[in-house]
């Protein structure tokens, strides 16, 4: 997977902050561009540790998300998708248990990347275990790279169907459907 973006003659450093008080995690790009304080904040770390880093993870996708993108922000469900699925994994090398989010996911946020690499047995049943996910195989690499000129929910899918051969990418309209309702 491609790195959040480093020091550099243009890029400042990128900084995070972690804030002992209510909020809502966000990553603001400016920031970093000028220099001018934290690129991301991290709310509410009596969460434990665990969390933290979940969400810091969330958090740097979305940093690479924008460097795919050229600095644009793609939809709302492709970013936080693509966040979720990047917290997912990565969160999940370093705590094995790791759920994941809660079935009980925002509007805007989906588990559309678990669901399309989910013939993995440890991903478990974080996304659609019926017939609106019959989609298994991509990975996280063909899933990132689908976002290079994927800013929208229907040029992602696009992307994954016309980019790789998948003996399941036939269910991707359905799956991405399900997400989009």
């Amino acid at each position: 997977m491609n790195r959040p973006p480093e020091n550099g003659f243009w890029n400042t450093q990128m900084k995070l902050g972690a804030f002992y008080q209510s909020g809502t995690s966000n990553t603001l790009p400016i920031r970093h561009t000028f220099g001018l304080g934290e690129m991301i904040k991290i709310y509410n770390p009596e969460v434990g540790s665990r969390q933290v880093y979940a969400t810091t993870i969330h958090e740097l996708g979305h940093t690479v998300h924008l460097q795919l993108t050229g600095g644009i922000w793609a939809d709302n469900d492709v970013c936080e998708s693509w966040a979720r699925g990047v917290e997912f994994v990565l969160t999940r090398m370093q705590y094995p248990d790791y759920p994941g989010g809660s079935n009980n996911i925002p509007e805007g946020y989906t588990n559309v990347v678990v669901d399309l690499m989910d013939e993995n047995p440890t991903y478990g049943n974080r996304g659609y275990i019926d017939s609106r996910d019959m989609v298994i195989g991509y990975n996280i690499i063909q899933i990132q790279n689908a976002l290079y000129t994927g800013r929208s929910w229907n040029s992602w899918k696009e992307n994954l169907k016309n980019n790789y051969e998948n003996t399941t990418k036939q269910h991707l309209d359905a799956l991405f459907n399900a997400w989009a309702n």
